[in-house]
């Protein structure tokens, strides 16, 4: 791939910062807006053909495979994974058709949930688990549920790249041993690779992500057999990258059946509509004296902007680019006078730290643990190069951040006009190895990301990772009288009385 070959490399891959894309079924409408383009060659178009070989007509086919899933979620430290065992079924028919049951579980799981996605023409719907009411996706959660139905049946996305001949389709012979083709997909720059005898072996999608910039998604096929006409993988390897996380799939082919009833494919009864757009309108509020809580209520995420007399202290930067420059357009208009001079986050994970890039721009100095500088330095190194945002316009190929990290677990910054202490937790948070609060002492407010509370069917209660974060503040000798949390924003408090938080950890405690 040529787009991995110019793209810097992470832990050995080819995601730049754990990077994620999407590769997406387009829609007649999508292919319909590109601009008019030459058609393929015949001899091309014949190549392209036989790459996978024809989806069935009157019935469906179905491909099983099994293997291990690598996943990078919302763990104790940047790039942690997870290992699971991976499931799936695929049925696929004429036009466009395709039914995916896939089920993964971990060595430790006692019960197995089977996750279904069906691609219905332009439609794409998903249920959860079984007995679940299916929900129409749209936009990138839509290109995320298909990429695994793509990369595991060769004559579907054969299918999909020909309905892109004579609208921006292109390619034909590199070499004896290779044909390649490329389009404009919906959400990037797509590309397909032959070998000599027009066998698929490696497809990706080169596109701009909000979060970690320029990224690229390949699946590729290790040996392929001929069934019933049609070319399928031995064996798999897919990278897959949803919003806020990234897995690897290593799987072998265990099984093909042909001539099952097209009953499979047919639409649900009932299907809940796609999630409806939120609020992008961000609100300002004081919270406390010199302390300003910023919500960016279609993210869920909640920042804290700590004023002294000529700067602030921004903490929590929301998810992603987009959100962060918002936030940075509130604080601006509100405080022409004060730039952000040094911003932190309570963890990695992206609701807290995805929003960084523009505060590092604005050449802000970056407060977290010893430990988490190499993120932070890898967050200001990712390639922007598809969509260039501020920082990478101001420093193409990466910039070197200042980064000021915690003596003894805590840093501390005051003038006459405030102060602010920042506390690694660490263990303490039973969520990640470090784990920064903030304290304000001149207003006795705690401020922490997401273990505090959370209001359930109605009802405040405490999270299960409460009983952490009160044993650290009392290690600490810290008495809050009120506690403000990042996340989660939409139907929550802004903030707690301290006493109260204790209280609903206790009763959570008792057995």
């Amino acid at each position: 791939m040529h787009f991995a070959n110019n793209l810097p490399t992470l832990r050995g891959r080819h995601w730049p910062a754990a990077a994620v894309l999407l590769f997406v079924f387009a829609s007649a409408a999508l292919a319909q807006s590109a601009a008019p383009t030459a058609v393929l060659a015949p001899a091309n178009l014949a190549r392209l053909a036989r790459g996978g070989g024809p989806l069935p007509e009157g019935h469906a086919v179905v491909v099983r495979y099994e293997g291990a899933l690598e996943y990078e979620g919302h763990y104790e430290r940047p790039h942690a994974t997870r290992a699971f065992h991976s499931l799936r079924r695929v049925a696929v028919a004429l036009p466009f058709q395709a039914r995916q049951d896939w089920t993964t579980w971990s060595d430790d799981d006692t019960a197995r949930t089977t996750e279904t996605t069906l691609l219905l023409g332009g439609r794409v719907l998903r249920r959860d688990a079984a007995g679940t009411p299916f929900r129409e996706l749209r936009g990138s959660e839509a290109g995320d549920a298909v990429f695994a139905i793509v990369s595991a049946v060769p004559a579907l996305a054969a299918a999909h790249v020909r309905t892109w001949n004579g609208r921006g389709l292109a390619g034909g012979p590199r070499s004896s041993f290779q044909t390649q083709y490329t389009w404009p997909d919906s959400l990037g720059s797509a590309e397909w690779d032959l070998d000599a005898v027009d066998r698929p072996y490696s497809y990706a999608v080169l596109r701009d992500d909000p979060r970690r910039g320029a990224v690229v998604q390949e699946a590729h096929i290790y040996g392929a057999s001929a069934i019933g006409g049609r070319e399928w993988p031995d064996s798999l390897r897919s990278l897959g990258f949803p919003a806020d996380a990234a897995w690897t799939l290593v799987e072998h082919r265990i099984a093909v059946e042909d001539n099952v009833p097209l009953a499979e494919l047919a639409a649900p009864d009932r299907v809940a509509p796609a999630t409806p757009a939120a609020d992008t309108t961000a609100r300002l509020s004081a919270i406390a004296p010199g302390v300003w809580a910023v919500v960016l209520p279609d993210a869920d995420t909640r920042s804290l902007a700590v004023e002294f007399s000529d700067h602030l202290v921004l903490l929590e930067t929301s998810c992603d680019n987009i959100h962060g420059e918002r936030l940075r357009a509130v604080l601006r208009a509100r405080f022409p006078g004060k730039a952000v001079r040094f911003v932190s986050f309570s963890h990695h994970h992206p609701d807290y730290a995805g929003g960084l890039r523009p505060f590092l721009a604005d050449s802000a100095e970056v407060v977290c643990a010893g430990a988490i500088a190499p993120f932070v330095d890898e967050v200001a190194h990712a390639n922007f190069s598809v969509v260039p945002d501020r920082l990478w316009r101001l420093f193409p190929g990466g910039f070197t951040p200042r980064i000021d990290t915690l003596q003894a677990g805590r840093w501390r910054h005051a003038d006459a006009t405030n102060e602010l202490v920042a506390l690694d937790i660490g263990a303490r948070s039973n969520h990640t190895d470090h784990y920064l609060v903030f304290w304000l002492p001149r207003q006795h407010l705690l401020f922490e990301g997401d273990l505090g509370f959370a209001t359930v069917d109605g009802s405040l209660r405490a999270s299960s990772r409460a009983g952490g974060l009160l044993r650290a503040m009392d290690e600490a000798k810290l008495v809050p009288q009120t506690v403000a949390q990042s996340w989660p924003v939409n139907g929550n408090p802004v903030t707690v009385p301290y006493a109260t938080l204790r209280a609903l950890a206790a009763e959570r405690a008792k057995p």
